[in-house]
């Protein structure tokens, strides 16, 4: 039964923290699944996507902030909660 337990936490664990990620692209900007994945078909788009990508990374960089300490603090409470009785 402890293996069960633990393969639903873990689940839990990984759809929570995709849950916050997500919310954080549907509250905060799209743009965040976006960095990184735009196509260049000419050297001077290329320079122009990377510089768009490099302003909205550092536009962005406290929602990716947010997030780490979000799941840090997610996952030493969960791992302190799980770790009462078993």
């Amino acid at each position: 039964m402890l293996f069960f337990r633990f393969q639903f936490a873990l689940l839990f664990w990984a759809v929570a923290l995709m849950g916050v990620w997500f919310g954080f692209v549907f509250l905060v900007s799209e743009d965040l699944m976006i960095i990184g994945n735009r196509e260049a078909k000419s050297p001077q788009v290329l320079c122009a996507v990377v510089k768009w990508g490099r302003d909205r990374q550092l536009d962005l960089l406290w929602t990716k902030v947010a997030w780490l300490i979000i799941a840090y603090v997610f996952s030493v409470l969960g791992a302190a909660a799980g770790n009462g009785d078993g």
